[in-house]
């Protein structure tokens, strides 16, 4: 009885293994070669064109710059803050420091 119990067990792997072996291998193949399929190229086509299409109309617009030399522009205070350089940390932050004691 355990003579066959081996045989079904073994069988099931060589089972779980093609279907593993089918579903890695066999389906990434087959993905690869569907990839120069006419579909896809015409879906590349498509967005293609409308990333042409974007970004042509990017490049129609115009920034007015006048404003930078605008003296209201130019009486603007800035209330930002000068960032202080602070020291860097330990090297290793989990090591114990000598003061410390460990649990």
């Amino acid at each position: 009885m355990t003579f066959i119990k081996n045989i079904i067990i073994v069988l099931g792997l060589i089972a779980v293994a093609a279907v593993g072996y089918y579903l890695f291998v066999v389906e990434r193949s087959s993905g690869l070669s569907s990839a120069t399929s006419g579909t896809d190229v015409s879906q590349a086509e498509v967005e293609a064109r409308s990333f042409l299409i974007r970004l042509t109309e990017l490049q129609k617009i115009e920034i007015n710059t006048s404003i930078l030399s605008d003296t209201r522009f130019q009486g603007l205070q800035s209330f930002s803050r000068q960032v202080v350089p602070a020291a860097v940390g330990r090297d290793h932050p989990f090591e114990s420091t000598s003061g410390s004691s460990d649990r």
